[in-house]
């Protein structure tokens, strides 16, 4: 049974996600809700956490919840105080196949009409 419903134009924004962040100490998880799902696939590969003054990437496991509308990163030692950052790729898509920066849709004759924005993005937070 399908549903058939209006066109998805809109490429998925990090600043419009929410975030969720724990207290030092603990080994709690990172949350990240999308308010849609995500392809399983790149949500789960290319969201990725950094240490920010050692430029190390965290270990640990990410797991999507909620129909790929939630992503979850908990690290394998207990959150250190201090600061750190997601590495957000700009492959991530929605179902429609709007990537970060880039709708599905993008005008050849008018490229203009249609600004695209291949940056991976970074969302800075910190541990304390």
């Amino acid at each position: 049974e399908f549903e058939v419903v209006g066109p998805d134009r809109l490429a998925p924004d990090p600043e419009e996600w929410e975030y969720c962040f724990p207290a030092s100490g603990l080994k709690l998880p990172v949350r990240v809700e999308f308010g849609e799902s995500l392809d399983q696939a790149l949500a789960s590969a290319r969201i990725r956490v950094f240490d920010k003054d050692r430029m190390l990437e965290i270990r640990g496991t990410t797991r999507l919840l909620k129909n790929e509308s939630i992503w979850e990163f908990t690290p394998d030692q207990a959150w250190q105080a201090g600061d750190y950052f997601l590495l957000i790729s700009h492959k991530i898509e929605d179902l429609a196949g709007n990537q970060i920066g880039k709708p599905f849709e993008v005008s050849l004759t008018d490229p203009e009409s249609t600004p695209v924005d291949r940056t991976d993005v970074r969302k800075y937070f910190e541990i304390r």
